[in-house]
């Protein structure tokens, strides 16, 4: 796969991801199992740069 073809991919599948992507883009992703493994990645690499972390004081000074 060339590079033009990652990006296009890569683009598609933050569209999925972010619920962005129309009907016939979610189905392309869907029906392809590499694409849809690349999105459940993406997903849970989503979801876990979002989740708070506790700001308790003895973290912050560890970290300050």
């Amino acid at each position: 796969m060339d590079e033009s073809q990652e990006n296009k991919d890569f683009e598609l599948l933050s569209a999925y991801v972010d619920g962005e992507a129309t009907s016939e883009e979610r189905a392309l992703i869907e029906k392809d199992a590499k694409l849809m493994k690349r999105a459940q990645e993406l997903k849970s690499l989503s979801d876990g740069i979002g989740q708070i972390v506790k700001n308790d004081p003895s973290t912050k000074a560890t970290h300050i």
